[in-house]
């Protein structure tokens, strides 16, 4: 039961985060929504509702129905928003060199692609290297995979570019 658990919060985190930036944007909106719920006294679906942009407002109140947390408890939502930090910072991370600035629909599908493929959820770190012409390079968890046409074409023509 708590794996099912797990992955519906998996699969409901990876429609709202993609990068290792979209997590970091939601880590410090969790934040905030930790501080007004301490500092304000509020209930959970008004600082939900006062943090969150609409769209992962949504998100966030489909999790939570999930979890079957009571938005009006705040105890029980900080306690939700607690654990999805930890969750969230457990996620690992496979960084991406590119030659090209993606576009959401590059990171959505890579993003999936990576799920089906490594049978978990990861987050992307991308950087952008117009030297590599083309290709990308990857790494996660002190694995390093050079796949640029710069790197081929170094080894076809015999040296370094």
């Amino acid at each position: 039961m708590k794996k099912e658990k797990d992955q519906d919060i998996s699969e409901t985190l990876l429609e709202i985060i993609k990068t290792k930036d979209d997590a970091r944007e939601l880590l410090l909106q969790i934040e905030d929504a930790l501080n007004e719920l301490y500092k304000h006294k509020k209930d959970g679906l008004s600082v939900i509702e006062d943090v969150f942009p609409y769209e992962k407002k949504e998100k966030m109140l489909a999790l939570l129905a999930a979890q079957k947390v009571d938005v009006k408890n705040s105890i029980q939502v900080t306690e939700f928003f607690n654990q999805l930090q930890k969750t969230i910072q457990a996620i690992p991370v496979v960084s991406l060199t590119l030659a090209f600035e993606p576009k959401f629909s590059f990171i959505k599908k890579m993003s999936s692609w990576l799920v089906v493929r490594l049978k978990k959820t990861v987050l992307l770190d991308i950087t952008v290297d117009r030297l590599l012409i083309g290709g990308a390079i990857v790494s996660s968890g002190g694995r390093y995979k050079d796949y640029s046409l710069k790197k081929i074409l170094g080894e076809k023509l015999g040296y370094s570019l």
